[in-house]
């Protein structure tokens, strides 16, 4: 097994390792008080980060061929659960639970767990068509032909939650006014960056082209930075937005 040295791996690795750094703070947070719908899909979202960029920089580091295969099947556990578990973040936070409830969860990842199974057995080449590797100035690239599964999951459903988590953002951000400015903003920053990536890639705008690297992993270390200041300038598992609201409106007392 050989290995390659590259600086695009970089900014992947800096998204995994601030990741890895959110999910171990949230858990010693988890340790002073009790686990929240909150605290718990913060952890599921950023363990989807760290298993999405991780296997993305160890294929994009090693040479061999059928290495690269297999990470290249395991990254998508982490990128196809990343939707999702944003999405109930985003509702835990602004504390619509009424919609975290077993069936909608579970509904949220039947699509993402039909594709792992169309791409771990790939039947009739419905996930991969073909494999193939190719020199990018110096650097070993593993090149993957997308079946018609792949494309139904890769462009209308992974559009779909991040659609969904902006709406919810607008709305809490309209309702709870400019004082929650920042904290979207940074939100949605994380949100938009891969799709931003990805739009950048389908236009083939440079240096976002099929003959270069796949610079979309690599955009997550903005939505990683994103989320980590909004984490710890804002203390966003420490002060969701209800609360404010829930105060005010619960309090017996007249407020200024």
């Amino acid at each position: 097994m050989t290995w390659q040295h590259t600086v695009y791996a970089y900014p992947i690795l800096i998204a995994t390792a601030v990741s890895l750094v959110l999910v171990v703070y949230t858990f010693l947070h988890m340790r002073r008080s009790d686990p929240t719908p909150t605290t718990l899909s913060f952890v599921a979202m950023n363990v989807a980060v760290v298993i999405w960029t991780f296997f993305s920089a160890i294929k994009l580091l090693n040479t061999d061929p059928v290495f690269k295969f297999h990470t290249y099947r395991l990254l998508h556990i982490g990128s196809g659960s990343i939707g999702p578990c944003l999405l109930l973040f985003t509702l835990a936070y602004t504390d619509r639970t009424r919609w975290l409830r077993r069936r909608f969860v579970v509904g949220l990842f039947v699509v993402p767990l039909v594709f792992w199974a169309l791409l771990f057995s790939n039947p009739y080449e419905l996930a991969i068509v073909e494999t193939y590797v190719v020199d990018v100035d110096g650097l070993v690239v593993f090149r993957a032909i997308d079946g018609p599964a792949y494309v139904a999951f890769s462009f209308p459903y992974s559009l779909v939650k991040p659609g969904l988590t902006l709406a919810v953002l607008v709305s809490e951000t309209i309702r709870q006014g400019r004082s929650y400015l920042p904290q979207s903003t940074l939100m949605a920053t994380a949100v938009l960056a891969p799709i931003f990536a990805s739009f950048l890639s389908v236009a083939n705008l440079p240096p976002f082209r099929p003959d270069t690297v796949n610079f979309i992993p690599a955009s997550a270390a903005i939505s990683s930075l994103a989320l980590g200041i909004a984490t710890f300038r804002y203390r966003i598992l420490d002060l969701p937005p209800i609360a404010r609201r829930t105060v005010i409106k619960n309090s017996p007392d007249g407020v200024l």
